[in-house]
């Protein structure tokens, strides 16, 4: 048995191991004919003797009468296991060129999506930005102190809020003008006193 067969597919029969593990490959192969591994592992122990006897003897029969000195391998013998290895070696670059073109157009996917997400939060920036001038230009007359946003809710502080029962009817009419307006949730708070008009109802 000659390369490169021999470094994978090669059993010797006089070790017990390997036997074993050509027996195992060989049982798995079998599909529902296959024996349990414990099985199989009693079996091969218990008929390992015999089997061994017999190994040897088809050794023995398989050997040259006179034998031959070793002529070493042909030159032909050589090329083909030369040519074998480099198409080998080919198919694993050609793998690892593939998992780098995977890698890349994934770079490339994740720098989209990051350039994406920054010019949707540039927007995001630039719509709150407009959201805030409004609320402060509704409420100027309450004096704005504060305007802060936090997902689909903005939270105004404010210097007043009108306590009579009219005046404070009139303010959360406001407060509902601005949050469909902006189309969001908005609060608004002074001192110990908080109104939130939700959006959309």
């Amino acid at each position: 048995m000659t390369g490169p067969l021999s470094q994978f597919q090669m059993t010797l029969s006089e070790k017990k191991d390997e036997v074993f593990k050509l027996v195992s490959d060989m049982n798995g192969r079998l599909g529902e004919l296959a024996l349990a591994p414990d099985r199989l592992d009693r079996s091969f122990e218990q008929n390992w003797p015999s089997l061994m006897e017999q190994l040897k003897r088809i050794s023995l029969r398989m050997l040259p009468q006179d034998p031959q000195p070793d002529k070493g391998r042909s030159a032909e013998d050589l090329m083909e296991e030369v040519l074998l290895l480099a198409r080998r070696q080919e198919r694993r670059l050609a793998d690892v060129e593939s998992s780098l073109e995977s890698l890349k157009a994934r770079d490339g996917f994740v720098r989209n999506a990051r350039r994406s997400l920054s010019q949707k939060e540039a927007v995001v920036g630039e719509s709150r930005k407009h959201q805030a001038n409004a609320i402060m230009g509704w409420l100027k007359e309450f004096g704005v102190e504060s305007v802060q946003f936090a997902g689909d809710s903005a939270f105004v502080k404010l210097k007043s809020i009108p306590e009579g029962k009219e005046e404070n009817e009139d303010f959360m009419a406001i407060l509902g003008e601005v949050a469909n307006n902006i189309g969001l949730t908005v609060t608004a708070q002074c001192g110990g006193r908080k109104y939130t008009h939700d959006w959309p109802f």
